[in-house]
């Protein structure tokens, strides 16, 4: 059987790249864009939780969820717990390029 691809709104201004499906169901998307305008990425993320009926496209927003350091081209992982990491990056504010040593946890239960 052939699935069909549909389409959804972001916030504005959002430039989604990276993309992780967290352990509630919710997705967490990183807005490529930075504030630097250094070419570094950016240190924002959006939630988008899905209404009661499993809908992402009739989901909610969350506000900018904010790293410390605006990265791009970074790992990431999401831990059995529920919790992300996002270390590294080719381009981040504040390192010679493929410099960055720094890796950020982020908490879903508790937006931090």
């Amino acid at each position: 059987m052939a699935g069909n691809w549909q389409t959804f709104t972001a916030p504005s201004g959002v430039s989604a790249d990276t993309m992780l499906l967290l352990t509630d169901a919710s997705v967490l998307v990183h807005n490529a864009d930075g504030t630097s305008g250094a070419g570094t990425g950016g240190n924002d993320w959006y939630r988008l939780t899905p209404n009661d009926s499993g809908s992402y496209r009739n989901g909610t927003w969350s506000g900018a969820l904010r790293m410390t350091t605006e990265r791009q081209f970074f790992a990431t992982g999401v831990l059995a717990d529920g919790r992300v990491f996002a270390v590294g990056g080719e381009y981040a504010t504040g390192f010679a390029q493929d410099a960055c040593a720094l890796g950020e946890i982020f908490d879903p239960q508790t937006n931090s």
